[in-house]
């Protein structure tokens, strides 16, 4: 082996011994990153509210800060028409849970009680046929005439409230 050799391959175990010391110990000692609870949110942007007002913003800029936290009733990035629903009082014994949605070129999914389903198709409670399927709700025909429920999209939130040992 020649002396060129030599120092190209102590040069490379150099580099690989620190790279294992950096990603093992390095890494250790550090905090890892915790994503703040959804409830920090609002005292966050009341933070940042105060702090910006006193810099003398323009009153564009401070009322598009103030929106932040407000749901948006005409979102301009949804897709899909507004749709009127009749709201039809849901019966005690009938409960949906609309917790999934996919769309495949023209094909709407919806999981609605943990169970695929698509448009037209008939629930397994008897009576009921997913009628329309959209990404924050789903319209279920029920057994009636004009029997229909809407039933929103539930997101379900998982948050790791677990402390570091």
């Amino acid at each position: 082996m020649s002396k060129r050799e030599k120092i190209i391959l102590a040069i490379t175990l150099l580099v690989i011994t620190y790279g294992v010391y950096s990603f093992i110990f390095e890494a250790s000692e550090k905090n890892s990153y915790r994503a703040p609870k959804t409830e920090d949110f609002s005292g966050i942007t009341r933070n940042i509210l105060d702090k910006l007002s006193t810099n003398k913003l323009d009153p564009k800029t401070l009322y598009t800060l103030k929106l932040i936290n407000q749901n948006w009733e005409n979102d301009p990035f949804l897709k899909n028409k507004v749709i009127k629903t009749v709201k039809v009082e849901k019966k005690a014994d009938v409960h949906f849970e609309y917790t999934g949605y996919v769309k495949m070129d023209s094909t709407k999914v919806a999981i609605i009680n943990g169970r695929e389903y698509v448009e037209g198709e008939k629930l397994e409670i008897q009576g009921y046929t997913v009628k329309n399927i959209y990404p924050q709700f789903v319209i279920i025909k029920g057994p009636g005439d004009k029997d229909e429920i809407s039933v929103p999209y539930q997101e379900e939130i998982i948050l790791d409230n677990q402390p570091d040992k």
